[in-house]
């Protein structure tokens, strides 16, 4: 154990202090999409999307929609975009209203469309009215 006297070196904490499990490798994933790697962020969001995590969901999402680094697939597209839209990720229901808008991967549905884009517009307004870190910054370091 670290004793506290007030100044607390590096090295005396390395080793107890753990960063979440879960952070470095979605951190690694938008490093990679980033840096236009688009096959290993594709793997990495892979690992992470079936576990729930929304960024990686909508990251998938957008890489299946436009063909980076895994094949294009609408279908596949629309339901990770579900999946990260259900846990209120704005930039998911909009970019998967748009896909209802258009018929892309989904049955065209203009309510459906209407009510997703309306939702996302409502959640990036109260984020810029809380300012940065309200919203989940989706493509930052």
């Amino acid at each position: 154990m670290v004793a506290f006297d007030g100044r607390v070196r590096r090295a005396d904490v390395r080793g107890t202090c753990r960063k979440s499990a879960s952070a470095d490798p979605l951190r690694e994933g938008i490093r990679a999409f980033l840096a236009h790697d688009y096959v290993t962020a594709a793997r990495i969001f892979t690992d992470l999307a079936p576990h729930g995590n929304p960024v990686a969901q909508t990251y998938l999402g957008y890489m299946y929609a436009n063909g980076k680094g895994v094949p294009q697939d609408f279908t596949v597209s629309a339901g990770w975009y579900s999946c990260a839209s259900e846990q209120g990720v704005a930039e998911a229901q909009y970019e998967l209203g748009l896909m209802y808008d258009k018929a892309l991967g989904v049955p065209q549905d203009y309510v459906a469309a209407y009510a997703l884009v309306n939702l996302a517009s409502q959640r990036l307004a109260r984020s810029a009215r809380h300012g940065p870190g309200y919203a989940m910054p989706l493509l930052s370091n």
